[in-house]
């Protein structure tokens, strides 16, 4: 009886040990998956970022077609790659479409990106989707005026004439103020 109880113990131990050293399946999520990355993510001045979406199917049927892909400036043309099979028609688990679009942004922007598809399941046609988004951030830069650190020149022209004019108002009064105690004394 020990000898069983512990031939049992062996096999369990063993089961997990071969469960836990299995690779994991890759095994897709039913429906549609799109990711959505953005480059760069800050910019200082207006100017280009390129989004690229990548667009994969889990099913449950094998495969998707009329598939429409948009985001906040419209259609997005493509796919660009990974349309390896029947011309646009997104097979379930072996293709995965790269869309790519360059806009120029000019504030901080979250794009939206929706993709659609219709499929058949079970006989009955259906359309499908699914969205995700992006933010770039824009975050403006000062610019400092200053020059070989030196004080840039912000004052009026007038400025230097203004302080001659007081230094001489002031000097006139402290000669006012002399010659009348001359007198007076």
């Amino acid at each position: 009886m020990f000898r069983r109880a512990q031939f049992s113990s062996l096999l369990i131990v063993s089961l997990v040990v071969a469960i836990l050293a299995a690779p994991a399946l890759a095994i897709a999520a039913p429906g549609l998956h799109l990711t959505i990355s953005v480059s760069p993510t800050t910019i200082s001045v207006a100017g280009p970022v390129t989004y690229t979406y990548v667009l994969t199917y889990g099913g449950p049927s094998t495969e998707v077609t009329s598939v429409v892909l948009t985001d906040r400036f419209g259609v997005v043309p493509g796919p660009s790659s990974g349309d390896t099979g029947t011309a646009s028609v997104l097979t379930s688990s072996t293709e995965a479409w790269v869309y790519s679009r360059t806009t120029t942004i000019t504030a901080t922007t979250t794009n939206v990106a929706t993709a659609t598809a219709g499929q058949m399941y079970e006989n009955t046609p259906s359309t499908i989707s699914t969205s995700t988004f992006a933010t770039v951030t824009y975050s403006p830069t000062t610019t400092s005026t200053v020059d070989g650190g030196h004080i840039p020149h912000t004052g009026s022209p007038w400025y230097g004439m203004l302080v001659l004019g007081l230094a001489l108002t002031l000097a006139g009064t402290a000669g006012v103020a002399v010659v009348s105690r001359r007198r007076h004394a």
